[in-house]
C-alpha cells in the first residue's frame, strides 16, 4: 500500500470542462464564500485543514486562492476528492466524489478569476473533535512500540505485538488507528490472535484518506480479553530520519446492543506472475458464502501496477451482478467503500474478484516495467486481495472455517476411513489446521482453514514407498506445493513438510490418523 501523491501546482486543463461551465444549475458567477466553501466544507476540509494529512489547508479563501489552478485540474480530472468506485447499481454511504454540478461550479469559479465574494456569505466550518481522536475520547487506547526509520531506506515492515489485558471480552462499536507520523506511515493493519491460531481477518486498518471504522447499528467486532494484537506496519521512509508511534483507539458497545458480528473476509490470490511489459494482466480469486449473508463494504487492494478491480456475484439462480468496480484503481488511496444498503447474498453465492495490472512502460507508477512481478509485501511487488466486510442473516456470526473443516473431515471419514488425517501446517508459529485425505492411489484432498476461509486443495501425484509419501498439493490462489512425509504405522502419526517447486518455504506438517 505506498507513497501518497497530493495536489500539484499545474497549468489549468484548458477546455477539459469547457462544456461544463455552460451547464444549467451552476451559479452564473460563483464566489468562494457563497458557492465554493460549502463544497469544500462537505468534501475536502476533513483532510485539507491544519494538522491533517493533506499538504495544504482549504478552510479559507486566503488558503485556497493560491491553489486555484491546481484545484481546477485535480477536480476536473476527478483526482480529488479521491474516490475510485465506478458508478453502478449500488450506492456508497461514504461517497466523497463531487457531482457534475459541483465540478462545473468549481471550474467556473477558477475560470472567472477565483473571486472571494462577500465575507458575510462565508459558512461556518464543520465541527471537528478536539484532540487527536476523531470520534472523541476512547474507552481504551493501545500504543504500539516506537519505530525509528533511517533516512532514505527502502520500505520497512514491522509486526508489533501488544498483549491485551481486560477483565472480559468486549464488543467494539468503533475503532480508530492513529499513526503519529503520517509522512512515513503508508498503512497499518491490526489483527488479533489467540495462542497459535492465525488471525481471522483484521480488527481495523488505516491508510491515507481512511476514516475511523464505525460499525453499523447493532453490529460490532469482538475483542478477546487475553488476545494478542499485532500491528502490521508498512513505512515508506523519507529523505531524513523519522520515527512513528502508532496508537489504536477502541470504543466499546454494550453486549445487549450487538446482534451481529462484522466479519472481515480476504478473497486473495497469491499465485500470479505478471509478465514484464504486459499492459493488461488479470488474476482471479473467489469465495462462496456458506450461508445467507449481507455484504457491508468492499476494499480492493493491489500495488503500483494495479489498474482495475471488480467484484462480481454469481447467484445460485444463475444471475450475475457486478457489485463494485474500480476501473481507475489508485494504489495511493486505500478506500473502504461502505455500502449505503447491505447487499443480500444467499447461501451458495460465489464472489469472483478480478484484478488487472499494467506492467508496461505506459504506466507512470510502474517501478520497473522490465521486471516479471509476483506476490510480495514490498510495494514494488504486487498483491491481489478483495477485502469484504459482511454479516450473516441468521445468528450472531457465521459458521467458523474450523467448523466447516470439521464437517468436511466427517464426510471424508464416512467414505475413506483409514486414509484421513488431522493435519496441520505450521507457519511462523501459527497453525493452519485441516483435514487431509491421502489415499494409497488416486487423487486426494486437503481442506484448510486460512484467514476465515476454507480452501479445498487437490492432492495428486501421490506416491507411497512403504511409509514414505510424496505428492503435489494445489491450493487455488496460493499455488502448487510439493509434499513429503513419513508415516508412523504404529501410532498413525504423519510428519513432513510443504515446499515450493524451488525448494523454498518448507512449512512443517504434523498429522494424526483421524478416527
Amino acid at each position: 500500500m505506498t507513497g501518497m501523491k497530493w495536489m500539484r501546482v499545474v497549468p489549468a486543463a484548458c477546455g477539459v470542462f469547457a462544456a461544463a461551465t455552460a451547464w444549467g444549475g451552476t451559479p452564473g458567477r460563483p464566489t468562494f464564500t457563497k458557492d465554493i466553501a460549502p463544497i469544500f466544507n462537505a468534501n475536502c476540509v476533513s483532510c485539507h485543514r491544519p494538522g491533517e494529512s493533506a499538504p495544504m489547508s482549504l478552510t479559507s479563501y486566503e488558503e485556497a486562492r493560491p491553489w486555484a489552478k491546481s484545484i481546477l485540474k485535480n477536480v476536473s480530472e476527478r483526482v480529488m476528492p479521491p474516490w475510485h468506485a465506478d458508478k453502478g447499481v449500488h450506492e456508497f454511504a461514504n461517497d466523497r466524489s463531487l457531482s457534475d454540478e459541483q465540478v462545473a461550479t468549481i471550474v467556473k469559479w477558477v475560470e472567472q478569476g477565483a473571486k472571494q465574494g462577500d465575507p458575510k456569505d462565508m459558512p461556518a466550518l464543520p465541527e471537528f473533535p478536539n484532540g487527536n481522536w476523531r470520534l472523541g475520547e476512547p474507552d481504551l487506547v493501545v500504543t504500539f512500540d516506537k519505530v525509528d526509520l533511517p533516512a532514505g531506506s527502502p520500505d520497512q515492515f514491522f509486526n508489533l505485538p501488544y498483549q491485551i489485558d481486560m477483565p472480559e471480552d468486549r464488543w467494539l462499536r468503533a475503532v480508530e488507528v492513529l499513526p503519529s507520523n503520517r509522512k512515513v506511515t503508508h498503512h497499518v493493519i491490526v489483527y488479533q490472535t489467540e495462542g497459535n491460531q492465525p488471525p481471522q481477518g483484521w480488527l481495523s486498518a488505516w491508510a491515507a484518506g481512511t476514516a475511523p471504522m464505525e460499525f453499523p447499528e447493532n453490529t460490532g467486532r469482538l475483542v478477546k480479553k487475553d488476545a494478542k494484537l499485532i500491528g502490521d506496519m508498512h513505512y515508506h521512509p523519507a529523505d531524513s530520519a523519522q520515527s512513528d508511534t502508532t496508537s489504536l483507539a477502541m470504543y466499546f458497545a454494550k453486549d445487549a446492543d450487538i446482534q451481529k458480528e462484522v466479519i472481515n473476509l480476504w478473497i486473495a490470490n497469491q499465485n500470479f506472475k505478471i509478465p514484464a511489459g504486459n499492459p493488461s494482466y488479470k488474476a482471479r480469486s473467489s469465495f462462496t458464502f456458506p450461508q445467507d449473508s449481507e455484504i457491508l463494504s468492499f476494499l480492493p487492494h493491489m500495488h503500483y501496477r494495479g489498474k482495475s478491480f471488480t467484484y462480481t456475484a454469481k447467484y445460485p439462480d444463475g444471475r450475475s451482478e457486478t457489485l463494485m468496480s474500480a476501473s481507475n484503481y489508485d494504489f495511493n488511496w486505500q478506500t473502504q467503500y461502505m455500502l449505503k444498503e447491505p447487499i443480500f447474498v444467499p447461501k451458495g453465492t460465489r464472489i469472483d474478484c478480478v484484478a488487472e495490472w499494467d506492467n508496461s512502460a505506459n504506466n507512470p507508477r510502474n517501478p520497473d516495467p522490465a521486471r516479471t512481478v509476483t506476490n510480495g509485501e514490498q510495494s514494488f511487488d504486487e498483491m491481489m486481495i478483495g477485502f469484504v466486510d459482511y454479516i450473516v442473516k441468521d445468528g450472531l456470526r457465521p459458521v467458523s472455517a474450523e467448523q466447516r473443516v470439521a464437517e468436511a473431515r466427517t464426510a471424508l471419514l464416512a467414505e475413506h476411513a483409514g486414509e484421513v488425517y488431522d493435519a496441520k501446517a505450521i507457519q511462523e508459529g501459527m497453525v493452519i489446521a485441516g483435514a487431509l485425505f491421502l489415499p494409497a492411489q488416486g487423487v486426494g484432498a486437503w481442506h484448510l482453514a486460512i484467514m476465515g476461509n476454507v480452501y479445498q486443495a487437490t492432492v495428486n501425484q501421490i506416491t507411497w514407498q512403504g511409509d514414505k509419501v510424496t505428492a503435489q498439493v494445489a491450493v487455488a490462489g496460493f499455488g502448487t506445493f510439493g509434499f513429503e512425509a513419513t508415516r508412523n504405522t504404529a501410532t498413525g502419526e504423519l510428519n513432513g513438510r510443504l515446499s515450493l517447486p524451488n525448494g523454498e518455504l518448507g512449512l512443517p506438517v504434523e498429522g494424526t490418523l483421524a478416527k
